[in-house]
């Protein structure tokens, strides 16, 4: 697909783009702008290929655990949302992160959107 069709996957997806904004710093205001705004601003943001990757999908899902809980006053062991879905990819009984290849398989061929 043409780069120039990546962001639109995710500003048409409500849930992709909450967890992009939220991870980006993005108020969720600036869906009101016009839409070629927004993806040129996604477009400067992101690196897509870096989804390819699993350690970058990881450390983007840190980021937006980070981000969440500082946004809404949580933290990991409060049983927050964001912590509860991704605290168990981030923690395992040797305090070590390890996926399946198949949820790695399953991460990477992922379609934004629904699609």
């Amino acid at each position: 697909m043409a780069p120039a069709r990546r962001p639109t996957r995710i500003l048409a997806d409500k849930n992709l783009l909450s967890v992009a904004q939220t991870t980006l710093g993005i108020s969720s205001y600036t869906s009101m702008e016009n839409i070629d705004r927004q993806a040129r601003q996604f477009d400067h943001l992101l690196t897509y290929s870096d989804f390819q990757k699993p350690a970058k999908v990881l450390n983007f899902l840190e980021r937006f655990a980070a981000q969440y809980d500082l946004n809404n006053g949580s933290s990991l062991t409060s049983g927050s949302a964001a912590s509860n879905l991704v605290s168990p990819l981030l923690i395992s009984a040797r305090s070590t992160t390890t996926f399946s290849a198949g949820l790695l398989m399953s991460i990477q061929n992922l379609r934004l959107g629904g699609s």
